[in-house]
């Protein structure tokens, strides 16, 4: 696997909604065995970008500091959600975009079948380049895209 894509999969953007923080909030508190896999998972994490990142400099970052500082916080969160926090302010960082944590729920429907109304991951828009410039086409009526505001 190459590099990059390393470092996509292990960081991919937080995607964590309200609705499934409020339902992961509402859970029993981490058992022992959570954490440790959480702060496991951190320092997987903390040290695949220390190695693999392309820039070693961590754009100025002092990364061993930020390891000290917010691997206390995955160890004292009481909840998933609470312990995935930390895990975004350490990619969220780096200053990347279309990097972040997948909660685990985020998956349960991923091999589930197709249904009425879904658009297949669809954005509702139609691009082209012209002259470097990116412009939209056309956009679908009812799409992600138009109730965003996209013309």
């Amino acid at each position: 696997m190459s590099r990059t894509i390393l470092i996509g999969v292990l960081m991919l953007s937080m995607l964590v909604g309200g609705e499934l923080a409020a339902q992961e909030d509402s859970l029993p508190p981490l058992t022992p065995e959570q954490v440790e896999l959480n702060l496991e998972s951190f320092d997987y994490v903390w040290s695949t970008i220390r190695d693999k990142h392309f820039d070693t400099t961590f754009g100025g970052l002092d990364w061993p500091a930020i390891h000290e500082e917010l691997r206390p916080q995955v160890e004292a969160a009481q909840t998933m959600a609470a312990a995935r926090q930390p895990f975004s302010d350490l990619i969220s960082r780096l200053g990347l975009s279309h990097f972040a944590v997948i909660p685990e729920a985020l998956y349960d429907n991923i091999d589930r079948p197709v249904q009425a109304g879904d658009r297949g991951g669809v954005t509702g828009i139609e691009i082209c380049v012209q002259d470097s410039t990116i412009l939209v086409v056309s956009v679908t009526a009812g799409s992600a895209a138009e109730v965003a505001g996209v013309k």
